[in-house]
């Protein structure tokens, strides 16, 4: 008897863990922006632990450090520019795209001061954006369906149309350990990944190639709205 109560016991405890686990308080913090109808979008969390966000409402960038509650934030150069993505790049630098204008920006972490950089294309509407290891900011161009890229040291920009098309409303973008850039046809439902290693062009080069064909491009059709990455990319073997 006193065994197989012992056993049923035993099996019991993971559950018991998990009730103990829900009852456990959980603290939850809220910081209130300091702007009325503010619509923070996309924080991004540097490496000493300061957030940055989007009020795409107000066209303000905000910088919030947990450790003291304290939130500062910048109006955009740009009137009603309605930053979106925001990301802290692999050096730390700071990146912003201004869906509402064709310009993308970086930031300086110490003053808030946001320099813009201008697309080639005026109808351009970078929406979410990342940054690779070389310091090349990758972005999303939401109204023509383009992957663009920018290179800082440079200055060179370089698109690629979309499978979908200029209408397949190219959503999230996400970068691969191994270099692929992965991002998301909202409007075709279809994940598609780019090997910025195929390039056909050389690095210092100005180009509007157009994307598509198996040697760069991959699909597998989902509902697709964002793209994240394991650190561990896309092939992990378990």
């Amino acid at each position: 008897m006193i065994s197989r109560m012992t056993r049923r016991f035993t099996a019991l405890l993971p559950a018991l863990s998990l009730i103990g686990a829900a009852a456990s308080p959980l603290v939850v913090f809220e910081y209130q922006i300091p702007r009325e109808r503010a619509f923070p979008h996309d924080p991004a969390v540097g490496a000493d632990g300061v957030v940055w966000y989007t009020d795409q409402s107000n066209s303000f960038i905000g910088r919030l450090d947990p450790a003291t509650g304290k939130i500062t934030d910048y109006p955009t150069p740009t009137p009603s520019s309605g930053p979106h993505g925001i990301v802290v790049a692999p050096d730390g630098s700071i990146w912003v795209a201004l869906f509402g204008t064709n310009k993308l920006g970086r930031i300086d972490g110490e003053s808030g001061a946001l320099r813009e950089i201008t697309l080639p294309e005026s109808a351009a509407r970078p929406r979410r954006l990342v940054v690779d290891e070389s310091g090349v900011v990758w972005y999303s161009d939401f109204a023509r369906g383009q992957l663009g890229s920018y290179n800082p040291k440079n200055g060179a920009f370089r698109e690629w149309l979309s499978p979908g098309g200029a209408n397949s409303a190219f959503y999230g973008i996400a970068i691969a350990p191994d270099g692929r850039v992965f991002y998301d046809e909202a409007r075709s439902g279809a994940i598609v990944a780019f090997r910025s290693k195929d390039w056909k062009s050389g690095d210092d080069q100005n180009t509007d190639t157009r994307l598509g064909g198996s040697e760069h491009v991959s699909r597998q059709y989902a509902k697709p709205h964002l793209v994240g990455l394991e650190r561990h990319g896309p092939n992990r073997k378990n």
